[in-house]
């Protein structure tokens, strides 16, 4: 952001109107619309005529204010259009951007792909999907052909709603295919956003596939998706075998797996009872809270008792602090384990050695093990 002292001193060089523009602009970027405005009725104090770019630069500081200013432009071309637009998009303006785009048909411009984009964006962000959905076949009346942005704009507002919304994903996704539009990361993420909330994981994997085959490069989030996917839906060697290829450069990817990856993959093996391998994967980096975490809740309902008071031992010699999930879960595991005098003495000793505050869960749990071993006055 600029700071007021900048705009201060602009202020008092400002002589013409390119000058008058640049301050226009860092004002914007500051978020000092009201100063920017007045910058511009300056312009027209000192004689001077605005150009489109006086008013372009307005319109981008002035957010939702835009169409008060776009308002007072004498004859707007298509980029003071575009401008308005872009600044009803960015406050969810979605009834102002349709008025506008309409004000360009009108106005016998040839509205551009950008044009298009920001009224989808405006109705995507304001969640009226169905709104957006029908620029898209508008766009071709006008010989555009919507690109991969104006689609990822209309999924990204679908994965926002709950009820319906990898529906509308899917539908987006098969007239991107129809129109020979390649999905990129940001098609994936959208489209397994919504998939997710239906646990539609197969659709999530089978999207995925098709990119990595497709050529498509993929950051950590999308990766870590399909991973996820994969880890819920107890999949654990394709875990194993994705993680594997993502670190090995199988794929494009802009990033290679990091401790979320790590810890979706122990998860994976841990829920399966595949200890050998979650250790393994636990031993090649530098664990915080969420691998102890994950590897003790695994622990919790096999009752591997042994394991969990291991993990929790070695938990110091890692430089990790365990919390009330890890200290609960080690609880559960003796609990399962039959181990109940264990179970109490982490109950007793863990939140003081680790600095806790008992919540319920950790309560009902050491009430639990009171009453599988029949320590009725520890119970009470």
């Amino acid at each position: 952001a600029v700071r007021l002292e900048t705009t201060q001193v602009l202020r008092r060089h400002v002589q013409g109107l390119k000058e008058s523009n640049l301050l226009i602009s860092r004002l914007g970027a500051a978020g000092q619309w009201e100063k920017a405005i007045h910058v511009l009725s300056e312009i027209s104090a000192k004689r001077l005529l605005p150009t489109v770019v006086s008013y372009n630069a307005t319109l981008a500081a002035c957010g939702r204010f835009a169409l008060e200013v776009f308002d007072g432009i004498a004859g707007p071309d298509l980029s003071a259009y575009n401008s308005a637009l872009g600044a009803c998009s960015q406050g969810r303006h979605w009834r102002a951007a349709l008025h506008l785009l309409r004000g360009v048909c009108q106005a016998s411009f040839s509205p551009a792909l950008v044009t298009y984009n920001a009224a989808v964006a405006a109705l995507a962000r304001a969640r009226e999907i169905s709104g957006a959905m029908a620029l898209l076949p508008e766009m071709r009346q006008v010989h555009l052909s919507p690109d991969v942005r104006s689609y990822n704009l209309v999924m990204g507002a679908a994965g926002q709603q709950l009820a319906g919304a990898w529906d509308w994903a899917f539908h987006v996704l098969a007239e991107m295919r129809q129109n020979r539009c390649l999905p990129d990361c940001d098609s994936f993420k959208a489209a397994a956003s919504s998939s997710s909330k239906v646990r539609r994981y197969d659709l999530v994997l089978e999207l995925f596939e098709e990119l990595v085959s497709s050529g498509v490069s993929l950051d950590a989030v999308a990766c870590n998706t399909a991973l996820g996917a994969l880890e819920r839906s107890h999949r654990w060697a394709e875990a194993l075998e994705m993680l594997g290829g993502w670190r090995h450069g199988r794929w494009k990817s802009s990033a290679m797996p990091d401790l979320t990856s790590y810890n979706t993959v122990i998860s994976a093996c841990g829920k399966a009872g595949r200890w050998a391998q979650a250790l393994q994967l636990a031993s090649q980096l530098a664990p915080d809270k969420v691998t102890l975490g994950t590897l003790l809740a695994a622990c919790g309902p096999s009752g591997h008792w042994a394991l969990a008071l291991h993990l929790l031992s070695e938990a110091s010699q890692l430089r990790v602090v365990p919390n009330l999930i890890c200290l609960t879960s080690a609880m559960a595991a003796c609990e399962k384990g039959q181990q109940w005098a264990r179970a109490l003495e982490l109950h007793r000793a863990g939140p003081e050695r680790w600095q806790l505050q008992p919540d319920r869960a950790m309560l009902g749990c050491a009430v639990a093990a009171c009453e599988r071993g029949q320590h009725w006055a520890g119970a009470v």
